[in-house]
């Protein structure tokens, strides 16, 4: 089971493609989405890199979010599991895009292809798992009584 938050979101998408049989099941917070080139404008993504970029000193990791949606991308999709994908409901004041519409089309592709739950009643910004810990604490037990659900009737 993985639980993850917004570019944490690449890597758990990333992980059950290259290592299927080890997740049987995801809670999404607010993750960043892999059509999001698909769904903003050239402009507004390019804007939205710049925006998430973070300088690193040599040796340190570096948040690449376009290196991370090509490698999702030259990967066969992984199996649909139980899970739920959370997108906040609040546009924070510094998003690079006002087209919350846009956003949600990219979360809603985002959760029909993992076969996800889409929660968007948030009551909160990016951080839903900080404002709202209930919602997520109570989706991971959901997600976790799924994969035993499941697990139960395969070997019983």
């Amino acid at each position: 089971m993985l639980a993850a938050h917004s570019y944490g979101g690449l890597i758990a998408e990333l992980y059950p493609r290259r290592y299927p049989k080890e997740v049987a099941g995801e809670v999404l917070v607010d993750v960043t989405s892999v059509y999001l080139r698909q769904t903003f404008t050239a402009q507004e993504y390019e804007d939205m890199l710049k925006y998430t970029s973070v300088p690193t000193a040599e040796g340190q990791e570096a948040l690449r979010i376009d290196e991370g949606i090509d490698a999702i991308r030259n990967l066969p999709p992984a199996s649909q599991m139980p899970g739920i994908l959370f997108t906040a409901d609040k546009l924070a004041r510094d998003t690079p895009t006002t087209r919350k519409a846009e956003l949600m089309e990219a979360q809603d592709r985002l959760a029909t292809q993992l076969g996800a739950k889409h929660v968007t009643a948030t009551a909160s910004g990016h951080h839903v798992h900080v404002e709202q810990p209930k919602l997520v604490v109570d989706a991971i037990r959901e997600v976790v009584d799924a994969v035993r659900a499941v697990k139960t009737r395969i070997d019983p």
